[in-house]
């Protein structure tokens, strides 16, 4: 669930970040001045840097399918332990009357 919780607020961030209808992101300003001398210029097409985000974010996807499934069968087993363990300790009330119960006639 931990594990689950993290990778939710990493996607959290990564959405907000390459959200481009957030308010956020309308406020960005582009840098119009020009590099310092010396810095490497080059320019990757908006096609070539959305392809690497979205396998990445199919990776966290299945992660958190796995993760979620992971959790429905450890839920799973809780609630059997749960309820295993509310019919013994009620069946053990029932003995401890029953003892009392003897030892009082």
């Amino acid at each position: 669930m931990i594990e689950r919780m993290k990778i939710k607020k990493e996607e959290g961030r990564v959405s907000l970040n390459t959200d481009t209808s957030s308010k956020a992101a309308d406020r960005v300003v582009e840098p119009t001045a020009t590099p310092a001398p010396g810095a490497d210029i080059t320019s990757t097409p908006p096609s070539m840097t959305r392809m690497p985000e979205r396998a990445e974010q199919e990776v966290v996807k299945s992660r958190v399918v796995v993760l979620n499934a992971r959790l429905k069968k450890l839920n799973t087993y809780s609630s059997f332990l749960n309820v295993l363990t509310l019919m013994v300790l009620s069946w053990h009330l029932v003995y401890l009357g029953q003892l009392l119960y003897a030892a009082a006639c």
